[in-house]
This record gives C-alpha cells, structure tokens and sequence, in this order.
C-alpha cells in the first residue's frame, strides 16, 4: 500500500476547511498561485450523481479497472481494495471500461462508507442514484446507467499512479494527492500543496466575501475594483 502522506487528525481538518470554500477559489488559486506542472482539471464530464451541496474533498485511494477476460480471477484485488480504504479518504475509480458501464453502486457504497471512504469518483458510470442518494454517499461520474459491471469488468490495482481524462490532457493521480470536487467541477491537488492551497483558498474566499458585502451595499464597481483587485 502507498504512504499516506496525512495523519488522521490533519485529514479530518483539511476536510474540515476545505468544505468551507468553493472550486472556484480552489482553482483561481491552482492557476495563479501554485501553478501545477501538469494538468489538474478532470473532464467536466465528471458530475455529481445525485444533488448534493457539501464539496467532497479528501486524498485520492486511487484504483485501476479493466475489461474483465478471466471470470475465475473476478475478485481477486477486490476485496483487498475494499480493505484497505481508510478513513477521510475518496476513491478514484479509473475504469479502462466503455463509459456506459456502472462500475459502481449503492451496496458497494454501503462498504465503501463503512470502511472510511467520504466518496468515490468514476470516469464511467454509477448506478443505484436513490440508494446513493438516501445513503448520503457522494458520488461523481460520466454518468448514470443499470448496465452493471459484473462479468464485464474487475480491479486490477490500487493505490498506483492514474491517468483520468482531463479538460488539459491526462490528469495524472498520485495516492494522496488531495481532491476537491463540487457541482463546478473536479480539481486535484499535488499532496505537498494540499495545505498551502487551502490557507489561499481561504484568503480568496474571505476576499470575494468582502465583494458580494460591497455589491449588497451598493458600492461602485470602480470602488470595488480599486478597493479588492479584479475578482
């Protein structure tokens, strides 16, 4: 298994914080702060499942499908997947599947939850919405279908390097790397920068408070510019 590069304590305060904010100070904050070497947008054909309001943010527990051709080996790193998910942490299910397959649903939700896991994002589909939905667990994909997965496709690996498509190219995905995810979009987060991001995450979103303040008062927009910078 990976390192895990946070504590239990340092994962539950990112998601904490993280949760307060919004993509779009995340991103603004990538783009002209950090200025990643490689992409860290994901598809935006990645959406959320089912509507939810809380961002889903975590590090990444990364996990490789393929088309399955060996039924007697279905299962193989299956359940040891399952058992090594750990709290805080969000699935990320690169399928290697023709997207109108579901390789995910509400049972194996059910033991992804139990295990740790605050969510699971998939670059094919999901099925089982109102059994996600009622379980309050989120979900992120290309979309929804009743097409299931078995005997069609297996994991393969976990906790490896991943490539997800992306709106700049292959988004590679590193175990622990930190993901933030809301209605807007999907964005991953080196794991090195995961708390710099945040504390300018915070800082903009503080800052873009102050403007809605200034819009609610009736300020200028020239003021407001002169006053905050361009928004």
């Amino acid at each position: 298994m990976a390192a895990q590069y946070f504590t239990a304590a340092e994962i539950g305060e990112l998601q904490g914080r993280y949760s307060k904010v919004y993509s779009g100070v995340v991103y603004d904050t990538l783009h002209e702060d950090i200025k990643p070497l490689l992409p860290y947008v994901l598809s935006k054909a990645i959406k959320p499942a089912w509507d939810f309001e809380e961002p889903l943010c975590g590090p990444a527990f990364t996990v490789q499908g393929a088309v399955l051709t060996d039924k007697i080996h279905a299962n193989t790193r299956y359940v040891d997947m399952l058992n090594s998910l750990y709290a805080g942490c969000i699935e990320m299910i690169s399928s290697g599947i023709d997207d109108k397959i579901s390789v995910f649903g509400e049972i194996t939700g059910k033991i992804a939850a139990r295990q740790g896991a605050v969510g699971t994002i998939i670059d094919a589909c999901t099925r089982d919405v109102k059994g996600l939905k009622r379980d309050g667990y989120k979900v992120f994909s290309e979309g929804v279908s009743m097409i299931d997965a078995l005997d069609r496709w297996h994991i393969v690996d976990y906790e490896i390097p991943l490539p997800f498509h992306g709106e700049d190219g292959d988004v590679w995905i590193n175990p622990g790397d930190y993901i933030f995810a809301d209605a807007d979009g999907v964005l991953v987060i080196p794991h090195d920068a995961a708390w710099k991001v945040l504390e300018i995450a915070e800082e903009r979103a503080c800052r873009e408070d102050r403007i809605r303040a200034h819009i609610k008062n009736r300020m200028g927009v020239k003021e407001i510019l002169e006053k905050e910078g361009r928004w």
